[in-house]
C-alpha cells in the first residue's frame, strides 16, 4: 500500500510539474493577448480622437484666418471709400478739378498692396452692362473674370466674396478675395 501511495504522490507531482507550467503558459498567453488587443484598441481610439481634434483645430484656425482676411479687406474698402468720398466732395466744392480726380484716385489706390499679389481697384458701373476701370488692378485679370466680378457687383452685393482666379499668362489657378463696397 505504501508503494501505491508513493506512486500516486509521485504521479501527482509529475502531473503538477507538467500541467502547472501549461496552465500558467495559457493564463499568461491569454493575459498578453488581451493586453495587446486592448492596447491596440486604446491606441486606435486615441488616434481617432486626435484626428477629430486636429480637424476641429484646423477648421477653427481656417475660420479665424478667413475672418481676419474679410475684416482686413473690409477696413481697406471702407478707408478707400472714405478717401473717394473726400475727393468727390473736394471736386463738388471746386477745390479739385474734375480732370484731376481720376488721377488722384489712381495714385492713391495703386500704391496700396494687399498681401503678396492683391491690390485695390475701382470700377464705374453706372452705365452697366458697359463699365470702365477707374483704377486697374495690379494683378492680371482676364476680361471674362472682370466681367463676372462687375456683374456680381451690379447685383448690389455688399461684402466679402471669394472667387476663382486664373492668371491669363501662365494659367496658374488660385483663390482671390474681394470686398464689394459702394
Amino acid at each position: 500500500m505504501k508503494f501505491a501511495k508513493k506512486n500516486k504522490n509521485s504521479l501527482m507531482k509529475q502531473m503538477m510539474f507538467v500541467f502547472l507550467p501549461l496552465v500558467l503558459t495559457i493564463i499568461i498567453g491569454l493575459f498578453l493577448k488581451n493586453y495587446f488587443i486592448t492596447k491596440h484598441n486604446i491606441d486606435e481610439m486615441i488616434n481617432d480622437e486626435l484626428d477629430k481634434l486636429t480637424n476641429s483645430v484646423y477648421i477653427t484656425f481656417k475660420s479665424l484666418v478667413n475672418f481676419a482676411i474679410e475684416n482686413h479687406l473690409k477696413s481697406v474698402a471702407l478707408k478707400n471709400k472714405s478717401i473717394l468720398d473726400i475727393l468727390i466732395n473736394l471736386q463738388k466744392n471746386g477745390r479739385l478739378p474734375s480732370a484731376n480726380i481720376k488721377n488722384e484716385i489712381s495714385q492713391i489706390y495703386q500704391k496700396e498692396k494687399i498681401g503678396k499679389s492683391g491690390s485695390v481697384f475701382a470700377v464705374n458701373i453706372s452705365n452697366f452692362p458697359k463699365y470702365n476701370l477707374v483704377v486697374k488692378p495690379s494683378f492680371r485679370i482676364s476680361k471674362k473674370q472682370l466681367d463676372k466680378l462687375v456683374k456680381e457687383a451690379k447685383t448690389g452685393i455688399n461684402g466679402y466674396l471669394e472667387f476663382f482666379w486664373e492668371d491669363p499668362l501662365n494659367l496658374k489657378k488660385s483663390t482671390k478675395s474681394v470686398y464689394y463696397i459702394y
